[in-house]
């Protein structure tokens, strides 16, 4: 159920975003006719869409050279799309660190044992 929502909680700004455009569009229409709602339509869309390509491109520098220094912020659902990047990016190093130590540890352990040396 966790998975579901967190995927909502993603999508679900883009929709209401598309739904407010659609429900101005019909406002434009109503009071300024068909032509002008459909330019509306028309520039809105295009600005979202533009929105989007400007994100996925900032997102797929940072996936170039990905580095926790260097997450990028974002806005809407990117932000949080963003968010999680961050923290799974600091989980996968903070899980490279336990096992560079982990295996320090056990090359002493393993050069102790070789040397005839019983760790205490």
């Amino acid at each position: 159920m966790g998975e579901r929502f967190a995927r909502i909680r993603i999508v679900y700004p883009a929709l209401v975003r598309l739904a407010l455009l659609g429900l101005t569009a019909l406002a434009v229409d109503y009071f300024f006719g068909d032509r002008a709602a459909l330019w509306f339509a028309l520039v809105s869309f295009t600005s979202l869409l533009a929105f989007h390509f400007f994100y996925l491109s900032v997102l797929g520098a940072w996936l170039e050279k990905p580095s926790l220094d260097t997450v990028p912020e974002g806005a809407g659902a990117w932000s949080e799309v963003f968010a999680r990047l961050y923290k799974s990016r600091r989980s996968g190093e903070l899980n490279e660190s336990r096992l560079a130590e982990n295996e320090q540890r056990f090359d002493a352990f393993l050069l102790q044992v070789h040397t005839g040396v019983t760790p205490k």
